[in-house]
């Protein structure tokens, strides 16, 4: 149920102003805890994202120095490739030296040296490239979540921590006018059961001289009469005076008003540091305007009207058009008008259709004793000023 100011003038009793409280209560434990979930998902998605800036600068780095070691790494395996096989070769090449053929033997062993050289050139190279494809491989993907999760935390995050702090504005608003209205009614129950008690005490006073030696002459009538009048206005006393249930639901009151501003500061704090972490900057400005619309009169609009479009004084309104004609500007004067203006226009409206001056005077009576009534009890209860 959504507190609007229109629920909250039409408050007359401690029970609606209850259920409204704890409808705002859940509202606000409900708000709290998403708030929780949303922030154990900030930090969840946060520690994310730190790992994997971690992994990507480490990454980074290790495919700088691969590609600017690339050529160092292999010809360092190549010159120590040859200067095995040419030790090998040359030991080949001394103790198994075939004096009948020399030539024929030596061109054998280079031979052999150069294909195995072959092979280790190639198979290094297969390895620096399958190692180099692993990493750009693992580069990209890790590159493409890291985007990811900043998508993520730029988005919904900001939009939920500020949807969040409008509604803990709007309900500390709330909380506030209904403390004020709580307070002012508290004071005027005070002021009502100070009058009635100093009543009670001035017909006590009455009571006790009444009973003395010197007024035993006073009838017995009056005295019966003033002792109802002191039981009556002791039992208005009782039920006008809930001091205790007043102070505890100020206590109450009071007690959420802290809770929202300690619910405020906090989310406030939380949504100050998200924007410091994501180094982000909003440029949205909420500018409220009140419009004003200006009815214009009714005579006014149909003088206007008139001058737009005179009729030649030779054609007259029947009765009927006549009828119809008054009974429109009248009807529309009273929509048009204030609240005050529209008891006046009332009678003339039922004169206007054929009501009887009775039943005039009885509309008239009914619509005082409302109006009566709705002021009472709502400067009572505290709703009205």
């Amino acid at each position: 149920m959504k507190l609007t100011e229109a629920i909250i003038n039409e408050i007359n009793e401690i029970p609606k102003l209850k259920y409204l409280l704890i409808n705002l209560m859940h509202k606000n434990e409900k708000v709290s805890a998403d708030f929780k979930v949303i922030q154990k998902q900030l930090a969840s998605l946060q520690q994310k994202y730190d790992s994997l800036q971690n992994d990507y600068e480490i990454l980074s780095k290790t495919s700088q120095n691969l590609q600017s070691n690339q050529g160092d790494v292999e010809f360092e395996r190549i010159r120590a490739d040859f200067n095995q096989n040419a030790c090998e070769f040359l030991t080949r090449l001394i103790r198994g030296v075939d004096h009948s053929d020399p030539v024929s033997s030596s061109t054998k062993l280079i031979d052999e040296f150069r294909s195995e050289i072959k092979l280790s050139i190639d198979s290094q190279k297969l390895s620096i490239q399958k190692e180099l494809s692993d990493q750009t491989k693992f580069l990209k993907e890790k590159t493409a979540l890291i985007n990811e999760m900043r998508d993520q935390l730029n988005r919904p995050i900001s939009q939920d921590v500020e949807k969040l702090l409008n509604e803990k504005d709007e309900s500390i608003t709330k909380y506030k006018s209904m403390l004020q209205r709580s307070v002012k009614s508290d004071q005027r129950n005070q002021e009502q059961i100070s009058v009635l008690q100093s009543e009670v005490n001035r017909l006590n006073e009455l009571l006790s001289q009444n009973s003395s030696p010197q007024s035993q002459s006073a009838p017995v009538e009056e005295v019966t009469k003033l002792q109802l009048v002191i039981t009556s206005l002791e039992e208005r006393i009782r039920n006008s005076a809930p001091s205790k249930e007043l102070e505890a639901k100020y206590d109450r009151l009071q007690a959420m008003f802290e809770k929202s501003n300690r619910i405020y500061s906090q989310l406030d704090e939380k949504y100050q540091n998200l924007l410091k972490s994501m180094n982000q900057k909003k440029f949205y400005s909420i500018i409220e305007e009140s419009l004003v619309v200006e009815v214009p009169d009714v005579t006014t609009m149909e003088r206007k009207a008139t001058k737009k479009d005179p009729k030649p004084k030779s054609q007259k309104m029947s009765g009927a058009e006549a009828l119809i004609a008054s009974l429109r500007k009248t009807i529309l004067q009273y929509f048009l008008c204030k609240d005050d203006s529209q008891a006046d226009l009332v009678p003339v409206i039922l004169e206007i259709v054929g009501c009887t001056p009775e039943q005039i005077a009885t509309v008239e009576r009914n619509q005082e004793a409302r109006r009566h009534l709705i002021n009472k009890t709502g400067a009572f209860f505290g709703i009205f000023g």
